[in-house]
């Protein structure tokens, strides 16, 4: 039988018409071999019906539908049982579903910055072998002495600040970063500017996008807004672009503050570790050992803007 005929026995009214036709053809025989005493040589009539369905329908299909109404029958007779399987399932597909999130957030998902495969990290390591952070004169040093690398950011962990913006108070999550930090990444704002160089010791700040919509309404008058965190004026200068959650991946910060947001003297001080890592862009056009064009120095620490 061709696939469009059997296509054909899924119309409810073709179906009905074939039983019928078969139906009234088994009769007939049936009454011819009854009146010539032939029936036994007849067979099972029952049988024949069920091979000509069989020829005509998906039997997996069928059996399918039947499945389901057996299972619909037996849960509805056995609640207790259908409630343990549901609640069962809903858990271990949800516990699926967050680890599987979890991984491609973690190892899936690429960085949202331009190429993210050339990054690397800086890590440094103490007398007895721990990893230990950076200290804002080690990313100076580092800064100024590279002759490899196409340009180098450092920042500090997540830390929750109390951000005022004149009218109420909230927690958020804020980073602290170098001003080469965005043009390291070659990360462009949604709104308003990036740091630059010039940038390191004024107090200016760029909030995220989902930050810019909850707290300020999206308005671009956010651009130049004065805000306060834990106390300190800052002012805005941009909205990072929305799908930009920094260079750590499972971090998401609310805004990044530049060096400023750290007294001077614990900033500068020897020995004071804060920056938990250096990030450095390998992508370099320079061949190793050819000097680069260092950056600007930094405005004098004392010298708040």
């Amino acid at each position: 039988m061709t696939i469009l005929r059997k296509l054909k026995y899924l119309i409810p009214s073709h179906r009905r018409a074939l039983e019928r036709d078969m139906r009234e053809e088994l009769e007939s025989l049936a009454a011819i071999a009854q009146s010539q005493d032939a029936r036994p040589e007849l067979g099972n009539l029952t049988r024949a019906a069920e091979e000509a369905r069989a020829i005509w329908r998906w039997m997996w299909l069928e059996q399918l539908r039947g499945d389901i109404r057996y299972a619909l029958r037996t849960m509805r007779q056995s609640p207790v049982f259908t409630t343990t399987a549901v609640l069962s399932l809903a858990l271990g597909i949800g516990a699926n579903t967050a680890i599987f999130s979890l991984a491609n957030a973690i190892l899936l998902k690429p960085l949202t910055v331009s190429h993210p495969e050339s990054l690397v990290v800086l890590a440094s390591f103490s007398r007895n072998e721990r990893i230990g952070d950076f200290g804002y004169p080690d990313y100076l040093a580092l800064r100024d002495g590279n002759s490899v690398l196409s340009g180098l950011l450092a920042s500090s962990s997540l830390a929750p600040v109390n951000l005022g913006t004149g009218v109420e108070t909230e927690i958020v999550q804020r980073k602290i970063v170098s001003g080469s930090y965005f043009s390291v990444l070659e990360v462009q704002p949604f709104l308003g500017r990036v740091f630059d160089y010039e940038d390191e010791n004024r107090q200016v700040a760029v909030v995220s996008h989902r930050l810019w919509k909850r707290s300020f309404g999206e308005s671009p008058a956010a651009i130049g807004r004065q805000i306060e965190l834990d106390g300190l004026p800052f002012t805005v200068i941009g909205v990072a672009a929305p799908e930009f959650l920094g260079e750590t991946v499972g971090e998401a910060p609310d805004i990044w503050a530049t060096m400023s947001g750290v007294p001077s003297a614990r900033r500068d001080a020897p020995g004071v570790t804060w920056l938990n890592h250096g990030t450095p862009q390998a992508r370099s056009e320079h061949p190793a050992g050819e000097r680069q064009p260092e950056p600007p120095h930094a405005p004098d620490p004392e010298q708040i803007y």
